[in-house]
């Protein structure tokens, strides 16, 4: 770290500095022509399965779920696997704003050797189900995938 610059200072200069996998993604997500998986598991192809909820339970069908939000993926793909955490979407004015929430132990877990991946898939390949989630009930391959980690997290995370 550099003399005369506190530890805070740094975080906030970082935090303004778009990594090119997140710029990367945010480009293919502006498209429109793509959705999103993340999760922190290298796979070569996803198939088919329960969502649970752990609140709701079992989700109504077994499929690979994405999203148009390549945010959502992301932190999927880092933050969720460490622990409890929430996301919400709701629309205004026909854009989409997305909420995201972890446990301050998954905050703690969250480390820079944290890595997840975020497969990139045509939306032609999956069907909306929600204003966030597409769907597909066939197993798929992605285009490609793109090692993801704790920088290229959305910044509006509330720690609950």
């Amino acid at each position: 770290m550099s003399e005369g610059i506190s530890r805070d200072q740094k975080i906030e200069v970082n935090e303004n500095i778009e990594s090119p996998e997140r710029k990367q993604l945010r480009e293919l997500e502006a498209t429109d022509s793509y959705v999103f998986h993340g999760t922190n598991v290298d796979v070569e192809q996803l198939e088919p399965r329960q969502a649970i909820d752990t609140i709701a339970g079992s989700d109504d069908e077994p499929g690979v779920h994405a999203s148009q939000v390549a945010d959502y993926a992301i932190f999927m793909a880092v933050a969720a696997p460490l622990g409890h955490s929430r996301s919400g979407a709701t629309e205004s004015n026909g854009s989409i704003i997305m909420d995201y929430g972890v446990e301050r132990a998954v905050m703690n877990r969250l480390s820079d050797q944290i890595i997840g991946w975020v497969y990139v898939f045509n939306k032609k390949d999956f069907r909306q189900r929600r204003p966030v989630e597409w769907i597909s009930d066939k197993p798929v391959k992605p285009i490609f995938k793109i090692k993801v980690s704790k920088q290229d997290l959305p910044k509006n995370i509330e720690v609950f």
